[in-house]
């Protein structure tokens, strides 16, 4: 996701200058707006505001610079302000990157509906934007609409196969609706293309677990550790799967490396009925017993 989000602000970095013949004070905004961009890159979102700030009160017509500072609202997470912003941009220079970047702050705002109306705006105007597809994708999936969700990664896939990321979301989609084997062999293509997706190892290793394929999934849990020592989640799906084996010792093991790397919800191990084959072990009950 990172990278498509630097590949996005990178968009909208290189969005030519706008006219500026009309403004008194052209050169100025002109370095101002250079400047933002700059500051922008470097993830200093602040200092960038405030250079785009001052620009758009040379020329508050200047739809890039209103853009760009949408965009340092969203890096910092001022998602109304990043909303408002590119819509104001958008009214004054319509383009579907403009429209893209204000749908990701809708979908960050977690208003799913009107980043689903903005990402089909922008499949209408281009329907070879395989990124809103993947977006709009997203959007459907925390919306609940899985199905349409698998539709629009299906479209990524076909329109860009080597997508790893594409292949592991629809694994995702698979995996909610309980579809095991749907879900395994989209993880596995996604593997095949990125061999440090940990997220498709993970999830994978999760899907083999609810296979009851258990040493299946011990062994992607494994990798997905190697690649990332602090995957928690990896980390508490080893114990799950050792719990299942009746292993309790490897099991516990496990759960403590689990705690360890973050995961801190002593009430859920308390409860988890995966872990039930080791309740009554010894390990099991001081790892519980701590308050």
């Amino acid at each position: 996701m990172k990278k498509m989000l630097l590949l996005l602000l990178m968009m909208i970095l290189l969005f030519p200058i706008n006219d500026l013949a009309a403004s008194p004070d052209a050169d100025e905004y002109q370095k101002l707006f250079y400047e933002g961009n700059a500051l922008l890159e470097k993830g200093e979102s602040d200092a960038a505001i405030a250079a785009y700030t001052r620009a758009i009160e040379l020329n508050p017509k200047g739809y890039d610079a209103l853009a760009n500072r949408g965009e340092a609202y969203l890096q910092k997470g001022d998602f109304a302000s990043a909303i408002s912003d590119l819509t104001a941009a958008l009214n004054l220079h319509p383009h579907e990157n403009i429209q893209l970047r204000r749908g990701d702050a809708y979908f960050a705002a977690g208003k799913y509906d009107p980043a689903i109306s903005d990402y089909t705006g922008v499949i209408s105007q281009n329907p070879s934007n395989t990124q809103a597809f993947y977006s709009r994708g997203m959007a459907y999936f925390r919306g609940k609409n899985r199905d349409a969700a698998i539709a629009d990664f299906t479209k990524v896939i076909e329109r860009n196969p080597a997508s790893a990321q594409a292949y592991g979301r629809r694994g995702s989609v698979y995996g909610s609706k309980g579809m095991v084997d749907a879900a395994i062999a989209d993880f596995t293509k996604a593997v095949e293309l990125d061999p440090k997706d940990i997220d498709s190892l993970t999830y994978r290793g999760v899907s083999y677990y609810n296979a009851e394929k258990y040493a299946e999934a011990i062994s992607d849990f494994k990798k997905a550790i190697e690649i990332a020592p602090d995957n928690f989640r990896a980390a508490y799906g080893m114990a799950r799967s050792h719990a299942r084996l009746n292993q309790p010792d490897q099991a516990c093991e496990w759960l403590q490396e689990s705690i360890e790397r973050g995961w801190d919800n002593i009430d859920y191990i308390r409860q988890d009925p995966d872990l039930e084959p080791i309740r009554e072990a010894p390990c099991f009950q001081k790892i519980i017993s701590v308050e």
